[in-house]
């Protein structure tokens, strides 16, 4: 469909979905005792194909949806710092799941990962964040992203033995691939039932709700003095109190005809 279409800048999608394969081929091998490495460190990989896909497609609809909402907002944008941006977390990613496999140098593992989180982080402070603090649709997507960078700076601190690798996992994963789901289904299911593209206080509170979740989730590994279990069930029960308010909300709102009429 896509070399029909000529869809070129969509082909990246056929190296996801390879990537996706493999993961999960590597996953069943590593459960059933034919490769020497553990699931979790499949699943490690599958998560890191997640984040590039999320750099690609973030990079794309996050400054777009701000542009369009917020006219004559001021973003810098540069297709080379994307591409940098891309490749180096890339192979920052890669070079973690390495580290996990290989026990390889911790020392390039760390550079590239501090490397990657600068990159993204400049990429991200050019789609102009702060101007869309009063805008909680967008400022969702923002937030959500800048766990990224700051995920990448964990892993770093991960490899280098100063934080539990798992730390930046749990940043990526909550923080930046939770954060922006939420923000995402609650936009698309706005936009596909006919309603306003506008965030109310049930959308901000799931989003407030999945920020906690990633900071209860990370403060026992930041500050191990914390008992880790009574804030790993804060964190979890913060998540789930998300979603539950988005099925709370939209549910009625997802199996009813649009409000306009229109088909869809």
């Amino acid at each position: 469909v896509l070399v029909k279409a000529r869809s070129r800048r969509n082909f990246f999608v056929l190296i996801v979905l390879t990537a996706f394969l493999l993961a999960n081929t590597l996953f069943h091998l590593a459960a059933t005792g034919r490769v020497a490495f553990s699931p979790l460190d499949a699943g490690h990989f599958f998560v890191f194909t997640v984040i590039a896909l999320v750099c690609v497609i973030g990079g794309r609809v996050i400054p777009s949806f701000t542009a369009n909402a917020l006219r004559g907002i001021r973003q810098f944008r540069s297709q080379t710092l994307d591409v940098a941006a891309l490749a180096v977390t890339v192979l920052a990613l890669l070079l973690a799941l390495l580290l996990a496999l290989v026990r390889a140098p911790a020392a390039p593992t760390a550079a590239a990962c501090v490397a990657a989180a600068a990159l993204q982080a400049v990429r991200l402070a050019g789609w102009n964040p702060w101007a869309t603090r009063g805008t909680p649709i967008l400022w969702i997507l923002h937030l959500s992203y800048a766990w990224i960078p700051i995920g990448l700076v964990l892993l770093a601190l991960g490899a280098v033995g100063v934080l539990p690798p798992s730390a930046g996992l749990h940043a990526l994963t909550v923080g930046a691939i939770g954060g922006l789901i939420i923000g995402m289904i609650t936009r698309t299911a706005l936009g596909h039932t006919g309603r306003p593209l506008k965030a109310g206080r049930a959308e901000v509170t799931a989003y407030l709700l999945v920020q906690a979740a990633v900071v209860l989730r990370l403060a026992p590994m930041l500050a191990p003095a914390l008992p880790y279990l009574p804030w790993t069930i804060a964190a979890a029960s913060a998540w789930s109190l998300a979603f539950t308010v988005y099925f709370a909300k939209y549910a009625p709102m997802l199996v009813a005809p649009r409000i306009d009429g229109r088909p869809g």
